[in-house]
């Protein structure tokens, strides 16, 4: 059963690359354009996001309204030496950025995806045009993370989608907000 599920995970995202026409880019520092959609600051709208990824229980369960707000809530993706940075920030006023990560799409593997939170991760990231993007973190032992980002076709709004490999069905979606 888990193969077959790894084989639909893997048969939609071949699926969704080759629907788009686009091949996988390799970038370099002639190949990004500060203008692409993903480069901009974002704030995470709690309304339309949903957690799931590590609850067992199905559907995921409303948020309490007393509920302190989740971590993480901004993210700025910026150019940077022909890659992207990518900084995590607690909240939406934060100016202090709890994670800042490095990656280029050169097919090549990356440290530290998520800060230091697991040692030893790696990421492997693939632009598929310049609204999508498919990340592949693990570490030696075994994959932690498939994620898909997106940013919606007028650019407003950044879809993050991230789940485990064992079990693809039980994922976190964030919708961010665009804010500059």
């Amino acid at each position: 059963m888990l193969t077959r599920v790894r084989l639909v995970v893997v048969s939609i995202g071949l699926m969704a690359i080759f629907s788009y026409g686009a091949r996988l880019i390799y970038a370099d520092a002639n190949d990004l354009d500060s203008k692409f959609p993903l480069f901009a600051t974002w704030v995470r709208n709690e309304g339309e996001s949903s957690f799931n990824r590590f609850n067992r229980g199905n559907p995921p369960q409303p948020r309490k309204a007393d509920a302190p707000p989740r971590l993480n809530q901004k993210w700025a993706m910026e150019l940077e030496n022909g890659g992207v940075r990518q900084k995590h920030y607690d909240t939406a006023d934060s100016t202090d950025a709890k994670v800042s990560i490095f990656y280029k799409f050169d097919g090549k593997e990356w440290k530290d995806p998520h800060g230091s939170q697991v040692v030893g991760e790696q990421v492997l990231p693939w632009l598929i045009n310049p609204d999508t993007q498919i990340r592949h973190v693990y570490t030696k032992e075994k994959t932690t993370e498939w994620s898909l980002y997106v940013v919606s076709a007028d650019g407003k709004t950044f879809t993050v989608t991230a789940w485990d490999e064992d079990r693809p069905w039980a994922r976190n979606i964030q919708v961010f907000d665009k804010v500059k």
